[in-house]
This record gives C-alpha cells, structure tokens and sequence, in this order.
C-alpha cells in the first residue's frame, strides 16, 4: 500500500533528523543546503552499515 509505504519513509526522516541533529541547517545558500543534508545522509547510511554489520558479527558469534 502507498500510503504505509510513505508513512514509513517519513518515519525514517524523522529518525535521520533526530539522529544526526538535523533540526536546524547551518548553511545559507540553497545549494550548500542540499550538499549539508547529502552529508548527514552519507553518515547516516554510514552509520547504520556499521550496526548491521556489527549485528551480524554478533549474531556469527553467538
């Protein structure tokens, strides 16, 4: 169903702000506004491979 679809797209919006302290943007211009979110998004993305693969050396280990 979309509608699902996209409530859980911006359930992980809201969880990217929160997590990587996105509620107030420092840059001025629009374009350095995109290039600050596509960084807390690289870190982010970063940020989650490293706690799946943490996981799973965890789960590999048990």
């Amino acid at each position: 169903d979309l509608y699902v679809s996209r409530w859980h797209i911006e359930l992980d919006f809201r969880s990217i702000k929160t997590m990587m302290k996105m509620d107030i943007l420092r840059c001025g211009s629009p374009d350095m506004v995109r290039k600050e979110i596509d960084v807390h998004l690289l870190v982010y993305n970063m940020i989650r491979a490293l706690m799946c693969r943490a996981a799973e050396k965890k789960r590999n280990i048990a």
